[in-house]
């Protein structure tokens, strides 16, 4: 597996969600994947991110901040699940072509 040192320079393009790891691509060419990182290291780098942050700041700042972090959380699950949906759909089309294919060249041969 190849985790990049660092991100490639240049403007933040749209991230891309693939099965099983996150990436962010930058012009086509990928700047991060999780799969380079194990879920203990997310959870070690959020402790020391939320300690080192929300020790300096209000309860009413932490809930905030909580509730921001909540909301983008959901709304990058809700990108993974529109994702997902279209690969299956796109898939599932794929073998439909594929039976119509197949259907279309027996009937061929019945001719």
């Amino acid at each position: 597996m190849n985790c990049p040192a660092r991100a490639r320079e240049g403007a933040l393009g749209y991230g891309e969600l693939r099965a099983g790891s996150f990436s962010v691509e930058d012009r086509g060419q990928t700047m991060f994947t999780s799969s380079c990182i194990n879920s203990n290291s997310f959870i070690i780098i959020a402790v020391l991110i939320t300690l080192a942050v929300g020790d300096g700041i209000s309860e009413d700042d932490n809930n905030v901040l909580g509730n921001l972090f909540t909301a983008l959380g959901s709304l990058f699950l809700t990108k993974a699940a529109q994702l997902a949906s279209k690969q299956n759909q796109d898939d599932i089309r794929q073998k439909i072509s594929d039976m119509e294919n197949q259907l279309q060249s027996l009937k061929n041969k019945l001719k």
